[in-house]
């Protein structure tokens, strides 16, 4: 098993930070490398291991894109990966489930996946008093008020498939023109993307759903 992450662990600050923060939600979005004008390529039907503490999720080969920002080329043709705190895994997603927009927006065809839980609903103070309130974009509620975040905008998503693994709604946070989309996948991982907002926002309900329904289906175990 290959141990990942130690080097990177001092550039990125630990999964447990409340991720509501301003300098947390954007403008990450810019070196993640998830918005592309079409969608990523991928060959090979093999699979690779990522665990996740107690999360382990078998992934075909052909959809992992990089560890810890070494790309899969030069990974050595390795096949399973303790991948430890503050280490990400980006994961190449297949053009049935990725986001594509028309001109001028391009994809969301990747996710950042890492060890760790984020700050969940109940114990995050930003949250205390918002109720949901329904707007014309499809799945989606804003909710109000939120504080300490001035000039972001909070999305809930109303579906029940949009919850994470303690059962809340998920959410998106849009300071424009940009969108941060986290979700607490288990206990051991979650995953992290951004976008354009006004390209990202009409489609994410759909999205959304495809792309955790992709990560969930190659999870093997965990908790």
């Amino acid at each position: 098993m290959i141990a990942v992450g130690a080097s990177f662990a001092a550039r990125r600050r630990r999964a447990e930070v409340v991720w509501v923060r301003r300098a947390a939600i954007l403008p990450a979005v810019i070196w993640w490398g998830v918005v592309q004008s079409a969608s990523a390529e991928v060959s090979g039907s093999d699979t690779v291991e990522l665990h996740f503490g107690q999360t382990k999720l078998v992934l075909e080969s052909k959809y992992l894109g990089a560890v810890n920002g070494v790309s899969k080329s030069s990974l050595m043709g390795k096949r399973v990966f303790d991948v430890a705190n503050d280490t990400t895994v980006r994961v190449i997603l297949p053009p049935s489930v990725n986001a594509v927009s028309g001109p001028p927006c391009g994809g969301t065809t990747s996710v950042l996946l890492t060890e760790g839980a984020i700050s969940p609903r109940a114990k995050n103070p930003i949250f205390d008093g918002a109720t949901p309130r329904k707007t014309e974009l499809t799945g989606l509620s804003v909710l109000a008020p939120i504080r300490g975040l001035s000039d972001t905008t909070v999305y809930q998503f109303d579906s029940d498939d949009l919850k994470d693994y303690r059962g809340d709604q998920l959410v998106l946070f849009v300071s424009p023109p940009f969108v941060r989309f986290r979700a607490q996948i288990t206990g051991d991982l979650w995953s992290d993307l951004g976008s354009n907002a006004n390209c990202f926002l009409p489609g994410s309900e759909a999205f959304a759903i495809r792309m955790l329904k992709f990560i969930r289906d190659r999870i093997k175990s965990g908790r």
